[in-house]
């Protein structure tokens, strides 16, 4: 039974209306490079001093630092006020596999016992340990060991006092323990394994029992917890540090990840309240010298605060959300977020930013690009040239040049912009983008031969892109009063392209003015507009008809 179901014509119609439904380019500023940067729905929202309930591998350890910056309370790191647990590390309330999760929630609300006597080992004269616990800790005494247990178990228990859960998977080889029937959170200790050789058991989970395990935890909480609780879940970046299988680590994560990955997209569908976050893709996806450490396994502080900060961003109450973030000199993927999302929410915003932020412009060239951009748009030409000036030079997709032709034709100087893109365009340059700009620089310098020179090459190099480089030369003959000539173009464009709803607007404009009435209602009936400027368009051009 498959996961989600549609019509041919209503998943077309989502396709269409998805603006992130394609990946984008290196021609312009796009969501997967340098940083890979996800949509997500953030369906609640959140105030600071709220409770957030954390659980999972060590990656819900990362989230926990981050929310208690920001302000919220987290009920698993107040068990850390505590005497006995404050000086042990937040790490060991990790759980790595969702066997080990059912198990604390299990516990945690009194649907399975757990029995001491079973659970808490003796590992040498008078010393205990936690089968359950992270093999580094010390052994401690019976009394203590006990104590430790029930201080866990309570603060899972506080599940019940919040109304978010952030929910992190980790991964899906873990240790079975024979001898009690409970799947273990982390490697058994090798002096239990020298003195029971048979006891432990390496298991590599199917979906099928990794998926059971999270969804009977999550059956526990919507029997014993808020019910409007909210989940957020996702799956650790953090990779298996190594392998019990005899295969490269590399393989061996890949399964684990894309088992976990499949498993949260199940619980996702089949649970009301649950929603996916993709830390696991934004980090992945990244450039892998900004994401993981020089040990290839744990990732930066600055991924993880930005996909925190994004997390967290998100399903703040707008009123709540600082307005000026501080960042470091190193904080540059933070950086960049920050600059798109600052000129989203418009010039107020985004202008105090860039004044303070500027110098990350000379360190960052997707930085220079947000800023050089917000300028343009404030009519800041200049400006915005000037911090083109001070970027870094690498830009193997022409993204500085291109941003700096229009800059150029914005200004007047459109002999400066085609001088900028003309030796890009080779017979090597396979990107539309540069065609399309020089094009456009072209068109704005007015000078018809050098329209049709840029034409013919493009054409030469890219004929499939005649459609596009026919509209753009039809569209500027339209503007010059050369009518005729732009119904040429527009023709040769309708006929790369008789579905494109743009280049029938533009022919039906050219054969109105040119007195071809009937050739135009011919040409402007079919058209589906796509957005409200084209209906408006296409309203306008009906009107003029009748």
């Amino acid at each position: 039974m498959p996961l989600f179901e549609m019509s041919a014509a209503e998943a077309a119609e989502t396709r269409k209306a998805n603006p992130l439904a394609s990946w984008g380019n290196r021609a312009s500023t796009n969501r997967v490079e340098p940083i890979a940067l996800p949509g997500f729905d953030a369906p609640v929202r959140l105030r600071r001093g709220d409770a957030i309930f954390t659980v999972g591998s060590c990656f819900a350890r990362n989230v926990e630092v981050e929310l208690m910056r920001l302000g919220f309370r987290v009920p698993m790191r107040e068990l850390f006020q505590r005497a006995d647990f404050a000086k042990l590390d937040p790490g060991i309330i990790n759980n790595f596999g969702t066997p080990s999760i059912h198990n604390e929630f299990a516990w945690a609300f009194g649907e399975k016992t757990f029995v001491p006597e079973e659970h808490i080992v003796e590992v040498n004269p008078g010393k205990f340990a936690d089968l359950h616990l992270v093999p580094s800790l010390r052994p401690i005494g019976w009394d203590e060991a006990l104590a430790r247990r029930r201080g866990i178990t309570e603060a899972f228990g506080t599940l019940r006092e919040c109304r978010m859960m952030v929910m992190t998977l980790g991964l899906a080889e873990v240790w079975f323990d024979t001898k009690t029937g409970y799947y273990l959170n982390a490697t058994p200790r090798p002096g239990l394994v020298r003195a029971e050789p048979e006891r432990f058991r390496l298991h590599v989970l199917s979906f099928d029992e990794a998926y059971g395990h999270l969804e009977a935890s999550m059956q526990i909480v919507r029997r014993h917890c808020h019910p409007d609780l909210h989940v957020l879940m996702t799956v650790s970046p953090v990779p298996l540090a190594a392998t019990h299988r005899p295969q490269d680590v590399l393989v061996a994560n890949a399964y684990s990840k894309s088992l976990l990955r499949a498993v949260a997209e199940t619980i996702c569908a089949r649970f009301d309240g649950v929603t996916y976050y993709p830390s696991y893709e934004s980090v992945t996806l990244s450039d892998r010298h900004l994401a993981w450490l020089d040990d290839l396994v744990h990732p930066t502080d600055q991924i993880v605060a930005l996909n925190v900060g994004r997390m967290v961003s998100a399903f703040v109450e707008d009123a709540d959300r600082a307005t000026l973030p501080e960042l470091k000199e190193t904080d540059v993927a933070l950086a960049i977020e920050h600059a798109r999302n600052f000129r989203k929410e418009g010039p107020a915003a985004a202008g105090p930013f860039f004044k303070r932020h500027a110098a990350f412009a000379a360190t960052s060239l997707d930085f220079a690009l947000e800023h050089a951009g917000f300028l343009l748009a404030e009519d800041r030409g200049e400006e915005a040239l000037a911090v083109l000036d001070a970027a870094p030079p690498e830009d193997p997709a022409h993204r500085g040049a291109l941003l700096r032709s229009e800059i150029l034709s914005r200004l007047g100087r459109a002999a400066e912009a085609v001088a900028v893109l003309d030796p890009l365009a080779t017979e090597s340059t396979k990107s539309p983008a540069v065609w399309s700009a020089l094009l456009t620089a072209a068109t704005a310098q007015n000078d018809p031969a050098l329209v049709l020179s840029v034409l013919a090459r493009w054409l030469r190099v890219q004929p499939r892109r005649a459609g596009l480089a026919h509209t753009a030369v039809g569209r500027w003959r339209l503007r010059r009063g050369d009518v005729d000539l732009a119904i040429g173009h527009l023709d040769q464009a309708l006929a790369e392209e008789p579905d494109a709803p743009a280049v029938r607007i533009y022919l039906a404009e050219a054969l109105i003015l040119a007195g071809q009435r009937e050739q135009a209602r011919v040409v402007i009936t079919p058209v589906v507009p796509q957005s409200l400027t084209q209906e408006k368009l296409v309203q306008r051009l009906m009107n003029r008809l009748e």
